[in-house]
């Protein structure tokens, strides 16, 4: 047991009072960091958006690009197949078909 004039030991034993103050140290310019990476990343989306861009799909497209291929080729399958059962046109020529002409306004 420590005496009062003893400083505990890093490790289980505890940290000394030096090393928390090293380690709050570090963690608040982190923290800083990482709200100055935050405020940029939103700025990054917001110019996108501004450009026309949509973000929603830029984070679907980002993240079947970070996929591995296999991974992807397998999400992408799966996707269609569902889309399929759901009666939604997949590999459709969408570009032959005028913009407006649907099928509920055949009927």
């Amino acid at each position: 047991m420590a005496t009062k004039d003893e400083t505990p030991k890093a490790g289980h034993n505890g940290m000394s009072k030096d090393e928390f103050s090293k380690f709050v140290a570090e963690l608040n310019e982190l923290d800083k960091k990482k709200k100055a990476a935050q405020a940029d990343y939103r700025n990054a989306c917001k110019r996108f958006k501004e450009a026309g861009g949509d973000n929603d799909m830029l984070k679907v497209a980002m993240k079947v690009y970070e996929q591995d291929p296999v991974s992807r080729r397998d999400d992408h399958n799966t996707l269609v197949k569902y889309l399929s059962f759901l009666d939604v046109p997949v590999n459709t020529q969408f570009a032959l078909f005028p913009d407006n002409d649907t099928e509920e306004e055949a009927a």
